[in-house]
């Protein structure tokens, strides 16, 4: 259906993708009869399938992009690369380092709005002082993007533009204009389904960096369409029962077809006893996939009647204990090299298990601030409060940087749980220590000393 739908569209691009929807096959349905009726009408009316003049959006004027020095490009790409984008493989290294190197960002304004955005998200981690001084860093390169030029949206989007709306989320985040960032994934969404990357591979074409760079940026949309529907208490863009493309492939940059190290012979393989740093983000998918549910069902808007007819009263602690099932078979899953070691602690360690004590908060939040409190609720957000915090700070004692803006809200959220703990301390079922007030403290200590590049950790305080 796919592919004869493509006719439909009113420009000439078959770069779009169209979904299976019924309406569609109707239509198709009508088009198919008509052309059996009257085959002399198959042609297409140009009146009618062409764009006429006056609805090509003119390009507005445009200032040219003006970029950092070239050691400072290559500077912050490496601390890029080095950091955020080994938490989340956004962008596949190579690649961009040779498209900088043969000036490609100057000639394309897509890639070189990508590079910019790379630029200003590493600022917040770099000691340059070209970079800019406090909340600033990093702002005159982001203040140059500008994606919403609707003439960039009459056809199709590409790579570059894909990978443009998380960078722009990544930088965002850290200011005080974060609650945007659910209406900039939302659009990088929707850009997404209008070029098909969220549904399977349906041709047995052989897969390329391309095709695996599209289907990376399309999982690193979900990932921030996850975190910023919980942290601003929005509906989220899309949901797991309306995509089905596959997880990224678990294989380094370098390991990919063309590079020096990769297999000619059996592409897209990880060697042996070597651990990819992609395994660590598929397991922090699925982990957001469990939570996900919770979103759907617990902290659905209006539960359907159908609910109350297919369930119990008391369906959403069924929901959490189903969830704590998962939970559980995903840490005994965890793969030795990335099992927390507080004596040894790893950047991809403490963002999955962060992660992992934060989706238990979420799960269990809802049942212990309302008046029917439930003692294990309660005892599962204070454990995970504790344990998250933990975690946190011997994280935050053997690294200085933020690998992903999430441990900010994870920071957040256990200080919450504990001061709650603490406040009804003399309260039945309380089980407050007298370690849970400095472990406040300490997680202040820490959003204390990123506040000075994050705003955000400074409204958090």
């Amino acid at each position: 259906m796919e592919g004869p739908l493509s006719r439909l569209s009113i420009s000439e691009n078959k770069n779009r993708h169209y979904g299976a929807e019924d309406d569609s096959k109707f239509i198709q349905t009508a088009i198919d009869l008509k052309q059996t009726l009257d085959p002399t009408h198959s042609l297409r009316r140009p009146l009618y399938w062409t764009l006429p003049f006056w609805q090509q959006i003119p390009t507005f004027l445009q200032l040219p992009l003006l970029f950092p020095p070239s050691d400072l490009i290559d500077s912050l790409v490496t601390l890029f690369l080095d950091t955020t984008n080994t938490q989340l493989c956004l962008l596949h290294g190579p690649s961009v380092r040779r498209d900088i190197a043969n000036g490609i960002h100057y000639t394309s304004r897509e890639f070189g709005s990508v590079v910019l955005a790379v630029c200003a998200v590493a600022s917040r981690v770099s000691t340059d002082p070209r970079v800019g001084d406090g909340h600033s860093a990093g702002w005159q390169w982001y203040s140059q993007i500008h994606p919403l030029d609707p003439v960039n949206y009459v056809s199709p989007g590409c790579l570059w533009d894909l990978q443009l709306f998380p960078l722009m989320v990544l930088y965002m985040y850290g200011l005080s204009v974060a609650d945007q960032c659910w209406l900039f994934v939302g659009m990088g969404i929707r850009l997404a389904q209008d070029m098909g990357v969220h549904r399977k591979r349906r041709t047995n074409e052989p897969w390329t960096p391309h095709d695996e760079s599209l289907r990376r940026a399309w999982w690193v949309l979900i990932t921030i369409d996850v975190y910023a529907s919980a942290m601003f208490g929005c509906v989220r863009a899309t949901n797991s029962d309306e995509f089905d493309a596959d997880f990224p492939l678990q294989v380094d940059d370098a390991y990919w077809p063309g590079e020096l190290l990769a297999d000619p012979i059996q592409p897209w393989t990880q060697p042996p006893g070597i651990p990819s740093q992609a395994t660590a983000w598929v397991l922090h998918l699925k982990l957001l996939e469990i939570y996900g549910f919770a979103q759907k069902t617990i902290y659905s808007v209006k539960r359907s009647d159908f609910w109350d007819a297919l369930s119990t009263a008391e369906w959403g602690h069924n929901v959490a204990v189903e969830l704590d099932s998962a939970l559980n078979k995903w840490i005994d899953a965890m793969p030795d090299h990335l099992r927390w070691d507080p004596h040894h602690p790893s950047e991809a360690s403490a963002v999955l298990y962060t992660t992992y004590y934060w989706v238990q908060i979420q799960i269990h939040r809802p049942f212990i601030t309302n008046a029917d409190r439930s003692f294990s609720s309660i005892a599962v957000c204070t454990n995970a409060a504790r344990s998250c915090a933990h975690v946190l700070q011997a994280h935050f004692t053997a690294f200085e940087s933020i690998p992903l803006p999430n441990m900010l809200a994870a920071m957040l959220y256990s200080a919450i749980v504990l001061l709650l703990n603490a406040a009804n301390s003399h309260s039945e079922g309380a089980i407050a220590t007298p370690r849970d007030l400095e472990d406040v403290y300490k997680l202040i200590e820490v959003l204390r000393s990123h506040e000075g590049r994050w705003q955000v950790a400074g409204r958090y305080q």
